[in-house]
């Protein structure tokens, strides 16, 4: 049994996607590759030392809604799983909820890999539980920086002078 797993993902969506609240992709299932987007601008999931699957080589089925500083992921495990490679050898299949909280198992066909088996989350050997944190913009960060500059600053020139006795 695998320990000290780790698990990585991304998700990219757009502003209107984020002011709306959600946002999708679906792949359906055949070849080649093709994906129905709804404010998914990109996406990626990699666990364990196992195969990162992106927009641009997997089968990927899941909505993301904004949940206060997180994405809360709601996998469609169509084709065995929310990332699915398209030999569907592997696959990283998802469980959502409570709130924003996602189980992930991952599962190979491969019988010399550690996560060889079932990938779903009650009976694969590789299980990882966690959250997709929201991460500001750069522009945004900047902003906020210089939002916090300009507080300690006045906060500074607020302050009483000290006199001595």
């Amino acid at each position: 049994m695998p320990t000290n797993l780790t698990a990585s993902g991304e998700i990219t969506i757009t502003d209107a996607a984020f002011l709306q609240g959600s946002a999708q992709v679906n792949s359906p299932l055949g070849f080649p590759i093709t994906h129905a987007l709804n404010g998914v601008v990109s996406a990626s999931f990699e666990m364990f030392g196992g195969p990162t699957y992106t927009l641009s080589n997997s089968l990927i089925n899941f909505t993301a809604a904004v949940d206060g500083l997180h994405l809360a992921v709601t996998p469609q495990n169509l084709g065995g799983g929310f990332f699915v490679d398209p030999g569907d050898s592997d696959a990283y299949f998802g469980v959502a909820g409570p709130g924003p909280v996602l189980t992930v198992g991952y599962g190979s066909d491969n019988p010399g890999s550690a996560c060889f088996g079932p990938q779903n989350p009650g009976q694969s050997r590789c299980v990882a539980t966690g959250v997709f944190e929201r991460v500001p913009e750069p522009a945004s960060l900047i902003l906020f920086g210089t939002g916090l500059i300009a507080l300690a600053w006045f906060g500074r020139r607020r302050e009483p002078m000290k006199q001595g006795c």
